[in-house]
Parts: C-alpha cells; structure tokens; sequence
C-alpha cells in the first residue's frame, strides 16, 4: 500500500539502481521502516573479504538489511549502461531471497510483499541480457569474519587491521569449520590504564562467536612492525582456544583448522605490507 511519506530507503554504489528501487518500493508499507544496503561486488579475484557486514538489525520499527554479492567480472564490463541497471534490479530479487532464507525474519515485516513488489517490477525489464543467472556469484553458505578496531586519540600502531580483517574473512569464507560456527565477530582495542578486557563468547542460537581482544598499548608500543602484527596474530589464536574453556560451547567447531588460516593469512598480510602509521 503506497501512501505519501518514503518509508523505505536503499543504499547502493549504483544512483540509478537506488532511486529505481526508491521508486518500486519507498513508499509502500511493509509494516517496518527499512533500509536495504546492496552492495554487489566486480573483482577479477573474488575477495569475499570486500563483503560488507551482512545480515540485519533492529532498531525501533526501522529493519537495517545488508547484502552481498559478486557479479562475474567479464560478463558484467560488456554490458550496456541500461542492461547493467536491469541485471542489478533483477539481482536484488535473488539477495531478498537469499536473506529470507538465511535469516530469521523480524516480527510484522512483510518480506514477501517486498519481494514481490520488486519481482513483479523485474518482469517488465526490456534490457535484461541473457545469461543472467551464470553471473550471479553468491554462496548458499559462507563463513562470515569481522573485525572492528577501537583505539583512543592520539595512540599509534603500524598494522592496518582491516587489510588483516579482508584477508582472513577471504581465506576462510568457503571453508568448513563444522555447523556450530557460522560467523566469528572481533572486537579489536588497543587500551591503556585499567581498561583491559578478554573476552570469547558463543551463542548457541546464532551460532556466532564474538571475541574482545584487549591490547596493551605499552607493551605494543615496543614491538616493531612484525612484531606488532604478531602480537595481534596470537590474542586472535589465544582468544579462539580460549572458547574450550566456556561452560557454553561450541561441538564441533575445527579450532585448528581457523588458526591454520588465520596464521597463514597474517603471514601473506606481511608479505605483501609494510609499516603503517595509523591512529
């Protein structure tokens, strides 16, 4: 039902794609506010360290929906402007799928209406290229891996945590760990003074993990470049062992195998970098 107040918002790179989806969904009421992030990926390497936090929250009656995919790097640059655009709207009927599968739909929001709504408008596409569907690069499960780093103003460290974040969340995004971990969240800080917290929490219902890695900023300041990447390289390894030791824990997690990519993916990380004055 269309009424006069935009209820609904989209972010996307592509302006033309968002202010169509504007136009299709905007002003409908699907009982929650949204904001739908679709974020689609064009790499001659699939780095699916380059996806964004997918998955949803809540806050108030406003639903935050991110999603990702990758769209085949030589099939999408021989596309016209106008069969990129139509190939992109048709994609988003393929996310709102896959999120409605994969996540647990919040209370009172109509997803099938929503889907519909931009579904109906996809069949009356003219520039749809043909093909379509071989382009469309998006796992039915992926392991998922963030990392998030808080410092105070003014401290200055010399390793980019996001590079080490994209690497690690590639190497480990198709592999298999078992079924009681799907996503492991990081929250990285580097603290002084009193403040300094470990934490390795699992939850059963999400299956997730979520981490606090606490890093001394006077014992990092010591250390050299490597040496700080290290010292970074073993609070992960120890904060991943240290989940064997909750009184809630996951069965069949493959502890070795992460810490086997995880120190592979800071060894390539210091390969290929050097030292960063970041703050």
């Amino acid at each position: 039902m269309k009424n006069n107040l935009q209820r609904n918002f989209v972010l996307t790179d592509n302006k033309e794609l968002r202010d169509r989806l504007i136009q299709i969904i905007g002003y409908n009421n699907y009982e929650r506010n949204l904001e739908l992030r679709f974020n689609f990926l064009i790499e001659k390497e699939l780095n699916y360290g380059n996806y964004l936090a997918e998955g949803h929250y809540i806050s108030g009656e406003n639903v935050n929906i991110s999603m990702n995919a990758h769209i085949e790097y030589n099939y999408f640059h021989k596309l016209s402007v106008e069969q990129i655009l139509d190939l992109q709207t048709a994609y988003c009927v393929k996310l709102l799928k896959h999120w409605k599968k994969h996540y647990e739909t919040p209370k009172n929001l109509q997803i099938d209406n929503l889907i519909e709504d931009v579904e109906n408008y996809v069949k009356q596409l003219t520039n749809l290229p043909e093909n379509s569907e071989k382009a469309f690069i998006k796992p039915e499960k992926y392991f998922k891996f963030s990392m998030v780093t808080t410092i105070y103003e003014g401290m200055k460290y010399k390793y980019n945590c996001d590079k080490i974040r994209r690497i690690i969340a590639n190497n480990t995004a198709l592999e298999d760990f078992g079924v009681s971990i799907n996503d492991i969240m990081i929250s990285h800080n580097i603290v002084t003074g009193n403040y300094y917290e470990k934490i390795s929490e699992y939850g059963a219902r999400n299956k997730n993990a979520f981490f606090i890695l606490s890093l001394d900023y006077d014992t990092l300041s010591e250390f050299d470049f490597e040496g700080q990447v290290r010292f970074l390289e073993n609070s992960i390894l120890e904060r991943t062992d240290a989940l064997k030791l909750n009184k809630m824990k996951p069965k069949d997690f493959d502890y070795e195998k992460f810490k086997i990519l995880v120190k592979k993916s800071i060894n390539e990380y210091l390969l290929n970098n050097e030292e960063e004055a970041l703050v």
